[in-house]
């Protein structure tokens, strides 16, 4: 069934309550990170680890020199030991340039604009592009030569990088937050094997993000892994990552993922975050296997929980495909044309995401509570 074909067979308030849902955030959104490491990397010149001693900031630009103390990719020309950057913003400072006496070290992505005239990119959008902070990402003095971040001779250069900039951030001490910005969009064997270094590190920031990371590259076994931190991560800074990779990413729809995650959700009470987290999860999975847990929330105290009980029953009933961040983004999740033997008009005509009037609520949740008892074999 094509998704318009869909809308003309269900509630006459769908289009009020989609729009409703579109602004309160209930489906799944995009994690926000920053540039990645392969686009940075592919749209400088070169990349180069080296330290600023002072600036000009101004309104519209901020320049500064780099003393470059070694290349990772691209070439300088004659090797230059100095570049001379300009780059242009709308900066914080207004008023005639300001010189700002500060050391800053780290990771640059440089592009030659003129003879002898250099810009760089933004490294860190989440940091804002009218602070200095963005314009680079944490290094480490010398290259990594022991440790898990350590790299040698003929290593392929994205793959230096993502170890420099692991090792940048761990002897900076830096927020580990930027590691989940540099390595956005990337999964390859090196950033799974930095994700494993910060989560067997000791430090709770550092293991949330190794698992937000983890669970969002949907690495076997992260849920597991999951459960057995979060009792040391539950009160980090960055636990909302964690939360919000489960609710946005985690898509594990084996019956042994997804018992281990209806698992955690039943042994937190209504109302609690990794609760409403997990449960949005197991709704956009919506395999038969989620069924009995989310059957379960039909008659829970907590509203929301209701309207995630009756959209994964309902997209389960109608072959709507498993929601994910791709297909949220384009609306193909609502296609729900797939195979599927509970389809009927009944089904579809009782789809639903978002509560609406009192009595279309209260007439959806009768309308699944009797599906449900109708499909023993489902239980």
């Amino acid at each position: 069934m094509r998704i318009i074909e869909m809308y003309h067979r269900i509630p006459e308030n769908f289009f009020a309550m989609f729009r409703i849902a579109l602004a309160g955030g209930l489906m799944c959104g995009s994690v926000l990170h920053g540039a990645g490491l392969g686009y940075l990397a592919g749209s400088a010149d070169a990349v180069v680890v080296g330290s600023v001693a002072n600036r000009i900031e101004g309104a519209t630009q901020v320049s500064f020199t780099i003393a470059v103390d070694r290349v990772l990719s691209g070439s300088l020309p004659s090797q230059t030991p100095n570049l001379a950057v300009v780059h242009a913003w709308a900066g914080a400072l207004h008023g005639p340039g300001q010189t700002i006496v500060e050391t800053l070290y780290g990771i640059w992505f440089v592009r030659q604009t003129a003879p002898g005239v250099w810009d760089v990119l933004t490294a860190r959008p989440s940091v804002g592009v009218r602070t200095i902070l963005g314009l680079f990402l944490p290094a480490a003095t010398a290259v990594p030569s022991s440790g898990p971040y350590s790299y040698g001779p003929g290593t392929p250069a994205l793959d230096a990088l993502a170890y420099e900039v692991a090792a940048g951030i761990q002897s900076a001490a830096a927020d580990p937050e930027l590691l989940r910005d540099a390595y956005s969009g990337t999964t390859t064997p090196v950033v799974l094997s930095v994700l494993a270094g910060y989560l067997a590190s000791a430090n709770p920031s550092f293991q949330a993000v190794g698992i937000a990371g983890t669970l969002e590259r949907q690495v076997p076994g992260a849920i597991q892994q999951f459960a057995g931190l979060w009792p040391a991560i539950g009160d980090d800074s960055h636990a909302a990552d964690v939360l919000s990779a489960i609710r946005d990413a985690w898509r594990d729809p084996t019956p042994s993922g997804v018992l281990q995650l209806a698992t955690i959700a039943s042994a937190r009470p209504p109302g609690d975050a990794l609760r409403a987290n997990a449960t949005r999860a197991l709704a956009a999975i919506h395999t038969q296997e989620t069924l009995p847990f989310l059957a379960g929330l039909l008659s829970s105290t907590d509203s929301d929980e209701q309207v995630q009980s009756v959209y994964g029953l309902s997209s389960f009933a109608n072959g709507c495909p498993i929601q994910t961040q791709g297909n949220t983004a384009s609306l193909a999740y609502l296609m729900c044309d797939g195979p599927s033997a509970y389809k009927t008009p009944e089904t579809v005509a009782n789809f639903g995401f978002r509560p609406g009037p009192p009595d279309q609520e209260q007439a959806l949740l009768s309308f699944w509570q009797a599906w449900w008892s109708a499909h023993p074999e489902l239980h």
